[in-house]
Formats: structure tokens, C-alpha cells, sequence
């Protein structure tokens, strides 16, 4: 029996994922959970519990799983230092992140995992701004504006309408290296917002135009 295709899009994305015989319907829940994931790259198994499937008792555990069976997403441990081990989601391929707009996880020596799930999380503590984008979507004209230093992510206050700027810091960034930016950014008149974990290095100073999360 021919797999019915209940919209385009998941018609290609089980073709991509060699799938082609898996019959799956996204739910409101899967489309919002997918269309944030192309926004920040990796979501944990509880921010999507939290944030999307918290209306069901399995609290999105049976949700997920279909979605890895399909071949759209991937699940995997991330282990961190002193909290243990998180349950992580991505897309499957480079392919299926394109699909849906966004991409995989960009990680290495200057960013790690954790530091990508620190961003996750501020994105839901923030509401999960409508245009909220990640260092490789920003425009020329946003880098003129924003200087040297490139932030993780822009978004516009939807209260105030301001832009702002969000970085992230795992908790090894050094008192000179958030002086570095945060000072940069401060002369160019720029609000910003910074997530960091509780443990860190050194604590960023609040002030006006510089918003804290403790994530």
C-alpha cells in the first residue's frame, strides 16, 4: 500500500530519511517542537516536556520516539560535568534540517553541547521570540551594528520592540573575556541578554540594558 502523504513536507522528509513506508502525522505539538528545533539546533527531553508536550501524560516521550522511528529527529546523551547525563534531540541529517529551515549542531572548540542546551533553554525563558536567530543567520547589516563581537543569537523584546543581543556562556568564560563584550556592546548602545549556568567562572553584573538567566 502506496503511504499516504499527508502534506508535502512529510512526504519528502520520509523519503530523505529512506522512510518511505513509515506512515506518521504530525500533531500541532510535533510541528512546534520541530519548527523550534530549526530555530536552536538541540532541545533536551525536558525542554520539549516542558515546553511542548505537556499536555500529554507520557509528556512527550511516545511523541519523540515517533519522530526518531520516522527518521526526523535523533536522540542522543549529552554528559556534563558535574549534572550528569541530558537527553538531546536533533535532526537526523544535515538534509532533514534544511528541510524544516534550520540546520545540525554546530559544535567543537569554541562551542560544546551544554552550551547549545544553555541556549535552548533562554530561548524558552524568553518566551521563544518570534525571530530569534542564531550567529549563522545574522545579515550583513546586523554585524555592521553589532561590532566585533558577534553574539549566539539576536531577537527583537517583544514588550519594548528593542533588539537585543544573547550570549551564551557554559561557564568558563573569564571576568576579561564578558568584559570584552559586554563593554563592546554597551558603547554601541545595544541591550543584551546573557545565560549562564550557576556554577561559573566568573558572574556576569546586571545592569539596565543587561538582562541575567540562571539556566
Amino acid at each position: 500500500m502506496t503511504r499516504r502523504a499527508y502534506n508535502p513536507r512529510t512526504a519528502r522528509l520520509a523519503k530523505i530519511a529512506g522512510k518511505e513506508n513509515t506512515k506518521i502525522r504530525l500533531t500541532k505539538a510535533d510541528r512546534e517542537f520541530l519548527s523550534d528545533l530549526a530555530k536552536v539546533q538541540i532541545i533536551s527531553a525536558t525542554q520539549a516536556a516542558d515546553n511542548h508536550y505537556a499536555h500529554l501524560k507520557t509528556q512527550g516521550s511516545r511523541s519523540l520516539q515517533r519522530l526518531v522511528d520516522a527518521g526526523i529527529i535523533i536522540s542522543r546523551k549529552i554528559f556534563v560535568t558535574g549534572q550528569g547525563q541530558y537527553k538531546a534531540y536533533e535532526f537526523s541529517s544535515h538534509e532533514m534540517a534544511v528541510a524544516w529551515g534550520g540546520r545540525l549542531p554546530s559544535t567543537g572548540n569554541s562551542k560544546s553541547d551544554y552550551h547549545e542546551l544553555i541556549t535552548s533553554e533562554a530561548y524558552f525563558r524568553l518566551g521563544r521570540p518570534d525571530d530569534f536567530r542564531l550567529s549563522h543567520k545574522l545579515s550583513k547589516s546586523d554585524e555592521t551594528l553589532i561590532g566585533e563581537y558577534l553574539p549566539d543569537a539576536l531577537y527583537t523584546d517583544q514588550a519594548t520592540g528593542e533588539l537585543v543581543l544573547f550570549e551564551a556562556d557554559a561557564g568558563n568564560y573569564s571576568k576579561q573575556q564578558i568584559r570584552n563584550k559586554t563593554l563592546s556592546w554597551e558603547r554601541r548602545g545595544l541591550k543584551q541578554t546573557w545565560a549562564q549556568p550557576e556554577k561559573v567562572t566568573s558572574r556576569i553584573q546586571k545592569n539596565d540594558n543587561l538582562k541575567l538567566l540562571i539556566v
